[in-house]
């Protein structure tokens, strides 16, 4: 797949006020960015900011063209009213009042009761893409899936969306999904990037096979392969000095070829091509603007082949 601003979509966990506040006129500036510069593709989920990622998508799509965005959001997480939440705030990653409590729901009714009010917040009638949100954290994983997908399934067929599948980190998850579900499209986050590609080991193939579409998020493992430091996030948590090392390694390489890590872990995913999209959180128009400018310049294709020659490529944590 050749990377382009229309396969860029823009993961929107920020304005759920992910790690830090963020305001409604930066969000709408963040939006307004990412419009201009052609991106039409955007993910969500009810658990980025208990709605509020979803509620300030909807705000902003409320002013385009309908129909013109294409939107992928999630369910398993349901949202149920706190009241005694107000003075408190979520015990996530979310910046946000404890108004909500989420409510782990994998059924057919709380998949279509989740969806209605994604729906609602986001101002839209269907969605492009509905996942089952980590369904390997619930209490009941197996359940969970084909309980889960079943209702998606119904869901596809109304034509509330047009693909279905499951998003995850868990590698396993997705490999039985892939394999053993009606899956249409898979979100495999942080899994096929150039510090951990488990992935390519048993999901990349299966999609392969089966012609399930794959969306590649999290392709700078929470900030480690945009500028590597020590104290850097990597899936949340805090990089380890091995971890950061590994990513130095790969920048310099790519500095040695004319390009530098961050250009290099936007484009790495493409060169599968059960990958159909890359999906890049970011936070601010000048990031827009920055990743829109390493979308039109890919790597030479002799970086990957220097990659591969020091043992660099496909490394797995």
């Amino acid at each position: 797949m050749d990377l382009t601003p229309d396969r860029l979509t823009l993961g929107v966990a920020c304005l759920g006020n992910l790690f830090e506040e963020m305001s409604d006129r930066q969000a709408q500036a963040l939006l307004e960015s990412a419009w201009d510069a052609g991106i039409r593709s955007f993910d969500t989920a009810p658990h980025y900011g208990l709605g509020l990622s979803e509620r300030r998508l909807g705000d902003f799509l409320g002013s385009m063209p309908a129909g013109a965005a294409r939107v992928s959001t999630k369910v398993g997480r349901l949202l149920v009213d706190n009241p005694d939440g107000a003075k408190q705030w979520d015990g996530d990653l979310f910046r946000v009042r404890a108004t909500r409590l989420r409510q782990w729901d994998f059924t057919a009714d709380g998949i279509r009761r989740s969806l209605a009010d994604s729906l609602r917040r986001l101002r839209i009638d269907r969605v492009e893409t509905l996942y089952l949100h980590d369904p390997e954290q619930s209490p009941d994983p197996e359940a969970a899936v084909s309980e889960g997908m079943a209702a998606l399934s119904e869901l596809r067929s109304d034509g509330m969306t047009q693909h279905v599948g499951v998003g995850s980190m868990d590698v396993a998850m997705l490999a039985e999904a892939a394999q053993n579900c009606d899956v249409t499209e898979l979100m495999v986050a942080g899994r096929h990037t150039l510090v951990d590609d488990s992935a390519s080991k048993s999901v990349l193939p299966m999609a392969r096979k089966r012609g399930v579409r794959v969306a590649a998020t999290a392709v700078f493992n929470s900030g480690l392969l945009a500028q590597p430091e020590p104290g850097d996030l990597f899936d949340y948590g805090q990089a380890s000095a091995a971890l950061v090392a590994l990513a130095r390694r790969i920048a310099d390489v790519c500095r040695a070829h004319g390009t530098d890590l961050p250009t290099a872990a936007l484009h790495y995913p493409t060169r599968d091509n059960a990958v159909t999209s890359v999906v890049v959180g970011m936070r601010t128009p000048d990031q827009v603007r920055q990743n829109i400018e390493r979308v039109q310049s890919p790597p030479d294709s002799a970086l990957w082949r220097a990659l591969a020659a020091e043992g660099l490529l496909q490394a797995a944590v």
